[in-house]
């Protein structure tokens, strides 16, 4: 075990008045592990508290006891991270502590009673980070994202807008504008040496710039599909085999299976991926008119609705039987026709054969599934969200603007348009040249982050 070491500088200047702040950054304490991150000035206090000594050596993971006064000891690990080079920009120590919501919790207690320490307020981390300039407001609003994401296509995107994908794109139509307005404003004392090929290429990267802001609001318009799982609706007689298909699919017992017909009463929904796509698999109670009773027949009568509302409907039959009896007008590109339990009996023309307990046919079934539901995921978006959209739009409108006054010739006035946005596109990074990003905007980005972020 390494030696302690006392707290180096943290290389931030001058202290700040902000309080140390503590939150759990592992999201429920009842899992095994919890980690509790402290940010700020007072984390060697912190370690003077809890375990009457220094902070240990940066990045390296030591065990140490910490005093919990009155709810005893923990046995931990810590490490510790100097600022700047931090993920807050400032002293971080992190305690690795047994989980369940007590123990948890008398940690906590701990920690606040610590002159100096404060819980933190959501998003409360990632917002230091910002202000520290240890990452852009694009790459912050991209952590929330990422936890919010009910997809993968919408976890996909959001990963990339917390890489920086987005910001680096910024950053090149922030740079392309400004070596713009430079030679624009360089022109201005020695007009006579502007020809009409030199206005004709400033409205050509004007042109450019813009298209390139129009395809993230293409983007953009098309981002409520990443969130979406198109309903995929099995439906057909009872003892058909629906359900046992539904958790092949999943691979894994979902759905409540028996022999005897109307086992499924109910609509029972789960989240899937089948054919590469994000979909929400759902399962009916078999259809049939005779010896129903007045439970199966709700399920019947909620399971023609979901049919209704569905996407995709799979009707399945059993191979070995024909008393199946589709609703009217269930036909199309919509539907998928499908022969359960195909080792068992006869192939029509025009379905799909699988065999449920023997894991066959399933791929072409994923597939024909996918084919239905037709169109692409947009596997290479970025997530643009609705602030992004207003400063993209007002981006948009100075270039326009600035465009119009150099066709005019009024070339200051078009320089100044030009810096209004690229003002709009800085702002979407939070970026010094947008000019000091507001309170209200950043009370706006990260309330909606999770405590401990």
């Amino acid at each position: 075990m390494a030696a302690d070491v006392g707290p180096g500088p943290s290389g931030r200047g001058a202290p700040s008045e902000r309080p140390t702040i503590f939150a759990v950054a592992t999201g429920t304490p009842d899992g095994p592990l919890a980690v509790i991150r402290i940010s700020g000035e007072a984390v060697g206090r912190v370690a003077r508290e809890l375990w009457g000594g220094h902070l240990p050596p940066e990045r390296r993971l030591v065990r140490r006891d910490l005093d919990l006064g009155a709810a005893g000891r923990e046995e931990a690990l810590v490490v510790y991270m100097g600022g700047p080079r931090s993920f807050t920009g400032e002293d971080v120590l992190e305690l690795h502590v047994h989980g369940g919501s007590a123990n948890v919790a008398s940690v906590l207690e701990r920690l606040g009673g610590i002159t100096g320490l404060e819980p933190a307020g959501p998003g409360e981390f990632s917002r230091r980070a910002f202000e520290h300039g240890r990452m852009s407001l694009d790459r912050a609003e991209g952590i929330a994202a990422v936890v919010g994401a009910r997809t993968d296509a919408e976890l996909r995107a959001a990963r990339r807008l917390a890489a920086g994908v987005f910001g680096r794109d910024l950053a090149e139509l922030s740079a392309e504008l400004l070596q713009l307005v430079a030679a624009i404003e360089g022109s201005l004392d020695f007009p006579e040496d502007v020809d009409a090929s030199e206005v004709s290429r400033w409205t050509s990267v004007v042109d450019g710039v813009d298209r390139r802001l129009r395809r993230f609001l293409d983007v953009a318009a098309v981002q409520g599909k990443l969130g979406h799982r198109p309903r995929v609706v099995f439906a057909g007689p009872p003892n058909a085999g629906k359900s046992s298909l539904v958790n092949a699919l999943l691979g894994r017992t979902r759905v409540l299976v028996s022999p005897e017909a109307g086992t499924t009463r109910d609509v029972v929904e789960v989240a899937a991926r089948v054919g590469g796509r994000d979909v929400l698999l759902v399962d009916t109670a078999g259809v049939r008119d005779v010896g129903v009773s007045a439970v199966e027949a709700a399920g019947i009568a909620m399971g023609a609705s979901q049919i209704e509302a569905a996407d995709v409907v799979v009707w399945v039959e059993a191979a070995d039987a024909n008393d199946g009896s589709p609703p009217p007008g269930l036909e199309g590109q919509g539907v998928v026709w499908v022969e359960n339990k195909r080792d068992l009996g006869t192939r029509r023309a025009g379905w799909i054969g699988v065999s449920a307990t023997q894991a066959s046919g399933l791929d072409v079934l994923a597939s024909r599934i996918a084919a239905c539901l037709g169109g692409q995921e947009v596997v290479d978006a970025v997530r643009v969200l609705p602030r992004h959209v207003d400063c993209i739009e007002a981006a948009r409108r100075a270039l326009a603007d600035a465009r119009h006054a150099l066709s005019e010739d009024v070339w200051d006035v078009g320089a100044w348009e030009l810096r209004r946005a690229r003002a709009e596109v800085e702002r979407i990074r939070g970026g010094d040249d947008a000019g000091p990003v507001g309170a209200d905007v950043l009370d706006a980005v990260f309330a909606g982050f999770c405590i401990g972020k």
